[in-house]
């Protein structure tokens, strides 16, 4: 009889533990099942992209970062990651439940205007940089958005962070002041800050400092000097051209219409006008108007100068033009140059000289010293 008992006790405790493994595998099969289904329903709810990128401008090859120049435009196609985490070119396929936008944190001043367009393969990122010619440099923060129509909710963000400026002068050749090297100027860094103009003063130790490109120079104190922007070009004029067809000419650019506090002495490598011009005449432009310059030539170096503090648009030509002869356009030099950007300096009283010609000009070279020793270096090296 006991033995019966302990059998079916046995038996009893044997089924009670198939049962609770039975509810356990029943169980865990339940709860797989439904995390099958959460994985599911998550890989149908999220996003299949990785995120939102910018290719670079189509035409200049700029990237949308670093040092963007003023007065330009630029068009950076919007890339969306695909599953693979590949980018993508993100076309309307990819906005049926979505928009883009752009929200601008700090330096609004540096773009004109900041948008998505339209573009050949989709969308792209318009950049309309600032216009004008600053000396300063403006950094621009915002955020490109993919946000959900319904909500407004974030679907993914692209920080953009990038300047807008011209290149300041390196500290390199700042330091060259020191052993009295003229300091040399580019397009790529045509701009000394206020403080780089207190270092150069410093090692010039108050004297006069020597800027140049190569075909000009300038020879000025720069004591307590502000910034200034010198890009340059040689760009005609196309008005002037049109105006006086029987004329040639030559043209030297400042846009920024940069102004100095001391007045100094602007000499112009005239070199190739003078081999093919009968005669040298010197006109700044501005405002629509011709406005002769006295300046005095080297023959033997084949240079032009005067005195000046206000830099903007001259024009060299080979017959004379009325001072005061105005241009059939409107137009101004640059946008900081205090509304002074006529160059017309005063006659000589000792020489008269009101025109250059070339036969007559050698007696009337005022140029310094070190001007003279950097031309006649400049064209030994031709």
């Amino acid at each position: 009889m006991k033995k019966s008992v302990s059998f079916v006790l046995a038996l009893l405790c044997v089924l009670s533990m198939n049962l609770n493994a039975f509810a356990i595998n029943e169980n865990s099969e339940i709860l797989n099942n439904e995390s099958i289904l959460l994985e599911e329903n998550a890989e149908e709810s999220a996003p299949q992209t990785a995120g939102l990128s910018l290719a670079a401008d189509s035409e200049s090859g700029l990237p949308l970062s670093g040092l963007l120049t003023p007065n330009q435009s630029l068009r950076f196609p919007i890339l969306i990651s695909d599953a693979n985490g590949n980018p993508v070119p993100l076309t309307d396929a990819h906005l049926e439940e979505t928009r883009l936008r752009v929200e601008t944190k700090d330096g609004r001043s540096a773009v004109r205007s900041i948008k998505v367009v339209e573009d050949d393969n989709g969308y792209a990122l318009q950049v309309n940089t600032l216009s004008g010619y600053p000396s300063k440099i403006t950094d621009y923060n915002g955020q490109l958005k993919l946000v959900k129509k319904t909500t407004g909710a974030v679907v993914h963000s692209l920080d953009l962070n990038f300047s807008v400026g011209y290149g300041r002068l390196s500290e390199e050749t700042i330091a060259g002041v020191e052993n009295g090297q003229y300091i040399y100027l580019d397009n790529n860094t045509p701009v000394i800050t206020a403080e780089q103009f207190e270092k150069i003063d410093r090692l010039a130790k108050g004297e006069k400092v020597i800027l140049t490109n190569g075909r000009w120079a300038y020879e000025v104190r720069v004591t307590e000097q502000d910034s200034v922007n010198l890009i340059h070009d040689e760009k005609p004029i196309k008005e002037i051209l049109t105006q006086f067809e029987d004329q040639d000419f030559q043209f030297l650019n400042f846009p920024a219409g940069p102004a100095f506090d001391f007045t100094g002495t602007l000499t112009i490598d005239v070199s190739d006008a003078a081999e093919s011009f009968d005669n040298l005449y010197l006109y700044s432009y501005y405002n629509g108007k011709l406005n002769k310059v006295y300046a005095s030539y080297n023959e033997e170096e084949q240079t032009l100068s005067f005195k000046t503090k206000y830099f903007g648009r001259f024009v060299i030509t080979d017959k004379e033009i009325p001072n005061g002869t105005v241009v059939n356009c409107d137009d101004t030099v640059g946008s900081n140059n205090n509304g002074s950007g006529s160059v017309s300096t005063k006659p000589n009283p000792n020489t008269g000289a009101a025109q250059l010609p070339v036969s007559l000009a050698a007696s009337m070279a005022t140029l310094s010293a070190a001007v003279l020793s950097f031309f006649g270096f400049r064209k030994n090296q031709k």
